[in-house]
């Protein structure tokens, strides 16, 4: 299988004279693939569904597209998106090997049913054949991937594809404090068919009260958001258990160099994979080096541990424990910190269970199958992130920042070739940024980009939020408080 769909993809862009991002490119061949979208199709589809990739039209993405997969059939290999549309073909053409892997499986369980795509639920299909052996978890509101091909109505007509289904609503919320929740769960609502709703009800005590801010222009933004952050860890917050979350990739460098100036340590995800980035690269090849070098790639009793081993590799190469000031050297940094804290966890794990400590080869396997499988490590720094690159994780204290009309919904979404659930999407993303935060939560916008440029509405997700707000919110706009 091919490892890095991307790099090739880039390679091909190049040659073709596509400057639109590799990744936005992978994306959308991706999408294409699950919604079995042969090349030849891809441009009329894509114009009736208003797919749109910036910088390339949907002729470029067709032809690029074409490339692709007769580059994957000269190489002899295949992306993931082959692997399963090759198990549907199998499993719907050979009745004896659907018949196997019905009579080993008997049972499945799909989580987060609501991301799925026509192509996965096809494939569940072949492995359940007549029977109904299935269980499926899923929240509509967190629906927020259908430009990667998820289908949010997969999950809301489950029922009539199951009649015999039951179904069970989960109403408890044990990670984020009743201000968050509320604040998330009116968000949510706002605009939606209030049938629909699903009350939620925290099983936390009470925190501190949301904060909504309104900031003069992006960069005084970027800045109080950097200056909460360093209050936040000065009174004994964890800079891993604090996240700084965007809506596009193009905020992410502000904010990280307002922390770095804060001297805060940043880990960054939603943008270059982890594991793709040369210094992690780099780290990677020291440390496996270091275990071939070694007698035993397992610590002795009472030696120290992998973390500490971690470091002495990264220290004999030029790596100071000490952060450095804002500069060139503190992704670098950042990077190796976070494989020092990961070698911590992956140790911790392993001797929690009973296990022997691992060594630096285990480690590095480790490594290179998360590499494989797409994972980002969490980081010993403040997570910097996307909006779409928080699924599933959870901090003490999060911060969305850029939540004005034009970031938030973004304006793509607010177009007028928009399709018709984008804006619907763009607050569901929302709602999944808000409710990653278990303590702490401060929401904040921008009145303008610069000083001197158009003046701009917050979010319209927040409007009910700023017309009548709620006990649990404390509010400032244009430097005046407004608290409730």
């Amino acid at each position: 299988m091919l490892d890095n769909p991307e790099a090739l993809l880039g390679e091909l862009a190049v040659g073709a004279g596509i400057g639109a991002s590799t990744r936005d490119l992978a994306t959308e061949i991706a999408w294409a693939k699950v919604s079995n979208i042969a090349p030849h199709e891809y441009a009329g589809r894509a114009v009736e569904q208003s797919r749109r990739v910036v910088g390339a039209d949907a002729s470029d993405v067709a032809r690029l597209y074409t490339s692709y997969v007769d580059a994957l059939a000269s190489l002899e290999r295949v992306d993931l998106e082959d692997v399963l549309l090759a198990a549907v073909g199998v499993l719907s053409t050979q009745p004896s090997a659907a018949r196997v892997v019905r009579q080993r499986y008997r049972w499945f369980t799909v989580d987060e049913f609501q991301d799925v795509s026509p192509l996965q639920v096809r494939l569940l299909e072949c492995w359940l054949g007549q029977r109904e052996d299935v269980c499926v978890v899923g929240d509509p509101r967190q629906a927020i991937y259908s430009f990667a091909g998820a289908r949010p109505r997969i999950l809301e007509r489950f029922a009539e594809r199951f009649p015999d289904a039951t179904s069970l609503q989960l109403t408890h919320n044990y990670r984020s404090t009743p201000q968050v929740l509320a604040v998330a769960t009116r968000v949510a609502q706002h605009g939606a068919d209030p049938s629909s709703a699903v009350s939620l009800r925290a099983t936390r005590p009470d925190g501190p009260r949301v904060v909504l801010r309104e900031s003069a222009d992006q960069r005084s933004e970027a800045a109080e958001a950097a200056a909460v952050v360093r209050s936040l860890i000065d009174t004994g917050t964890a800079e891993r258990d604090i996240a700084v979350l965007t809506r596009t990739r193009a905020h992410v460098g502000l904010i990280v160099r307002a922390l770095r100036t804060s001297g805060v340590a940043v880990t960054v995800r939603g943008t270059t994979a982890f594991y793709e980035r040369p210094e992690v690269r780099q780290a990677v090849a020291l440390l496996a080096a270091a275990a071939r070098r070694s007698e035993t790639s397992r610590p002795a009793p009472g030696s120290s541990s992998l973390a500490a081993a971690v470091k002495d590799v990264f220290v004999e190469a030029g790596w100071s424990t000490r952060r450095p000031e804002a500069g060139r050297e503190a992704p670098r940094w950042e990077s190796w910190a976070s494989i020092v804290s990961l070698a911590a966890d992956v140790e911790h794990a392993a001797t929690a269970g009973g296990l022997a400590a691992p060594g630096l080869g285990e480690l590095v396997e480790h490594l290179r199958e998360q590499a494989r499988s797409g994972v980002q490590p969490r980081g010993s720094g403040v997570t910097v992130a996307t909006l779409h690159a928080t699924k599933g994780q959870q901090w003490s204290a999060v911060l969305v920042v850029g939540a004005h009309d034009g970031g938030i919904p973004n304006r793509s979404a607010l177009a007028r070739s928009a399709g018709p659930d984008a804006v619907a999407e763009e607050r569901r993303l929302l709602y999944v940024g808000l409710t990653r935060a278990a303590d702490y939560l401060r929401v904040s916008w921008a009145r303008q980009a610069t000083p001197g440029s158009p003046e701009r509405e917050p979010s319209r997700f927040l409007s009910t939020l700023l017309a009548d707000p709620p006990t649990s919110v404390d509010i400032r706009l244009h430097g005046v408080a407004a608290t409730s």
